[in-house]
């Protein structure tokens, strides 16, 4: 076998690196890759050999750190996230969802992803009082859509990458009809409240309206009796009352079927 050089290994090993950092790539993970290469190497890299060697996480941080810099591609960011769907996957609880978030803010993600995917991953922050349940059904799929990379098909990363373009196209025409949908329905939603607000405040004033000519209708029948009162204190108290008492009654008949009036109309 034709002995591999680092160069050829330079994207896995980015994401070895960040993967040590983040606790997404065990230690073990690592050394196994090396250990393989060399056991079909007739003459390994210095490197596989150094790596194999490593005996904690950071020594081999360090080891790998001196072969590929700190730059984060689009590609091993997503990779990252593939190893942290299939960590939250995992039938041994590895991960819950809390931890799995944490992580993935913790990825240098925000120059490179796009701006349809920084959105969802912004979007669960809208989650602080949903259930935890539905959380973690959503993150497990956006996740999801970066499930295909794995080491052992390192080779097929730029092909897988371009699958998930595709892929997260669909998902954007799908999101931006769904969000039109949604957008639509609440403005629909939104002027009938509108109308039934003017409607309620139309009816409020009619009743406003009612209330204050029924009490100018009161006022103006005591003004009247009053002023009877005094023209008519002259006569005999039987001729007083003979005219003040059907006056006065007249004038409240005509304040009520006012009254009446303006409540039919508001009807």
């Amino acid at each position: 076998m034709q002995s591999p050089k680092p160069a050829d290994f330079l994207l896995l090993l980015e994401v070895f690196r960040r993967g040590l950092i983040l606790d997404l790539v065990s230690k073990n993970d690592v050394t196994s890759w090396a250990d393989e290469i060399i056991l079909n190497t007739d003459e390994p890299g210095y490197l596989f050999i150094e790596v194999s060697l490593c005996t904690t996480t950071n020594n081999l941080i360090e080891v790998i750190g001196a072969y590929v810099d700190e730059n984060e591609s689009l590609i091993g960011t997503r990779v990252l996230m593939g190893l942290l769907y299939k960590k939250l996957t995992d039938g041994n609880n590895l991960l819950n969802v809390d931890d799995a978030l944490r992580m993935l803010w913790n990825l240098d993600w925000r120059i490179t992803l796009t701006d349809f995917e920084l959105s969802f991953i912004y979007s669960f922050d809208d989650y602080a009082f949903a259930d935890s349940k539905e959380l973690e059904e959503d993150v497990i799929d956006f996740l999801s859509i970066y499930a295909q990379f794995a080491f052992t098909n390192y080779n097929n990363w730029a092909e897988i990458n371009e699958r998930i373009e595709v892929s997260l196209k669909q998902k954007q025409a799908e999101f931006k009809i769904k969000t039109e949908a949604i957008r639509q329905e609440w403005q629909v939603k939104n002027e009938s409240l509108k109308q039934a607000e003017l409607e309620a405040l139309i009816k409020a004033n009619r009743k406003r309206r009612s209330k204050r000519n029924f009490n100018i209708c009161i006022l103006i029948s005591v003004v009247v009796a009053m002023l009877l009162c005094a023209y008519l204190a002259p006569a005999t108290e039987l001729y007083l009352s003979a005219i003040i008492g059907p006056v006065f009654i007249y004038v409240l008949i005509i304040g009520k079927e006012h009254m009446l009036r303006e409540r039919r109309k508001i009807r």
